[in-house]
């Protein structure tokens, strides 16, 4: 979902380099659509990997994930 014309762009510019870079096997079948609606989080759902890494799910499944993406994209990324 995108809210604005240039996150738009940004989507789908990264669905084709993923797409050429045939990372998965299967298509991508992510839909780009405007956003309709926000729903905020609840605060306890804000930053839980962040508030929680010793929980196992986060140590697991996240944090991996999270790593594989860092090393994939790291020049890509917004460093806070």
């Amino acid at each position: 979902m995108h809210e604005s014309d240039e996150q738009r762009a940004t989507a789908e510019e990264v669905i084709k380099e993923l797409t050429e870079e045939k990372i998965w096997i299967s298509q991508i079948v992510t839909k780009v659509e405007p956003l309709k609606r926000f729903y905020e989080a609840e605060d306890y759902h804000k930053d839980y990997f962040k508030r929680h890494p010793e929980q196992a799910y986060c140590r697991l499944v996240i944090a991996l994930k999270v790593a594989k993406f860092q090393k994939l994209y790291l020049s890509k990324l917004k460093m806070q």
